[in-house]
């Protein structure tokens, strides 16, 4: 509930190449969040638990004396001890149940990620200008820049100005499509290796950034095809032909020569610092607003100070807040299936630590002996 993505990974930044860099390098993405949450303070939770309800289910009871009237009844010691260890083992369970269930709600309710990418802030607002459900707008980015009020609407929600919310939308929708893709090109893939035991799972799996470097592989596949095109709301003759965009884009990429260009993080770090001394404003207020890198003063003195044209510095400026934006939307994704492992391996140490604390229980008859 109180992750946020822009905020934690500010913080993220700035411990970077520190001593705490390492420690809460994971802690920018929600899951990583999680996964820091279930390696400490749900175990921890989770042992002390597991210790004092072991030692109240049992020694406690020879301490107090009440075992001894249990005792005194017509049970046999056996169902005594198997009840109050069943009792323990769905306590623990019951308790990762309801964490699991607890956890999908809130980020359902908070962030909407469970079915699917996050509803921002941004595609709300475009969505009220719209009129529409924010889920559909979600899946449907292309409705906002085809409205110029909810691509209005859109960028002062992002922060960013007209143009380069717009440069972000093409990135989302890019993400969006390639996503879809991936995902038919990997069920095609099981259905022609899924008896070939040559082939594991990583080897058969597509993954988007696989499908980034190389797009030509949507071009044999119908299915992804047809899927890859509805995010960017082409038809299948259109969405090819943009597949054959993004090749050439990489074949260029690849051929462009970089030497003697100034480093765009240079760049980008001379033009924040000359921002902050022409407009009189603090290091974190341009960091929440890059648009007032775009002011015409300070793109004037950056570019003299650089050497960089105005109108190139605009795009890297533009292509920055792009990216920032792009990870911030990659930083509020939920994987269910991550999720749902890291309750599980909790639920079992859990339960690993709560039978050593349960055998205790039971192999001592005074509680100070049984704690330790």
């Amino acid at each position: 509930m109180s992750f946020d993505a822009d905020d934690i990974g500010q913080i993220v930044s700035a411990a970077e190449d520190t001593s705490f860099g390492d420690q809460v390098s994971d802690l920018g993405t929600l899951m990583g969040t999680l996964e820091m949450f279930f390696k400490m303070v749900a175990i921890l939770l989770g042992l002390i638990y597991g210790v004092f309800c072991a030692n109240n289910l049992v020694v406690s009871e020879i301490d107090s004396g009440s075992m001894a009237y249990t005792l005194s009844t017509p049970i046999k010691r056996g169902t005594v001890i198997f009840t109050k260890m069943v009792y323990m083992i769905g306590s623990i369970i019951l308790m990762f149940a309801v964490t699991a269930g607890v956890g999908m709600g809130v980020t359902e309710i908070v962030h909407n990620n469970l079915s699917g990418n996050a509803i921002t802030e941004d595609v709300e607002e475009a969505a009220a200008a719209l009129d529409r459900d924010p889920s559909y707008v979600r899946d449907n980015l292309y409705m906002i820049k085809d409205d110029d009020y909810a691509l209005q609407s859109g960028a002062d929600a992002r922060g960013m100005d007209e143009t380069a919310y717009g440069k972000y939308l093409d990135e989302a929708m890019k993400r969006d499509s390639l996503d879809k893709a991936s995902d038919e090109i990997t069920d095609s893939r099981k259905d022609e290796y899924d008896d070939d035991d040559d082939m594991d799972k990583d080897d058969i799996e597509i993954t988007t950034d696989e499908l980034a470097d190389d797009p030509g592989m949507i071009l044999n596949d119908s299915d992804a095809l047809q899927e890859g095109s509805k995010p960017l709301g082409m038809n299948v003759n259109e969405y090819r032909n943009y597949v054959n965009d993004l090749v050439d884009e990489n074949e260029n990429e690849e051929d462009e020569d970089t030497n003697g260009q100034m480093n765009p993080s240079a760049v980008l770090s001379t033009a924040k610092e000359v921002t902050e001394s022409e407009l009189d404003v603090s290091s974190a207020t341009v960091d929440d607003n890059m648009n007032l890198m775009k002011n015409d003063n300070a793109l004037e003195a950056t570019s003299e100070a650089t050497d960089v044209p105005e109108d190139q510095l605009s795009d890297m400026i533009d292509e920055s807040m792009v990216s920032s934006a792009i990870d911030s939307d990659e930083g509020t994704e939920f994987d269910l299936e991550t999720f749902g492992w890291l309750i599980l391996g909790s639920c079992l140490l859990t339960l690993a630590m709560g039978s050593i604390s349960f055998f205790a229980s039971t192999l001592f008859n005074r509680t100070n002996a049984a704690m330790p």
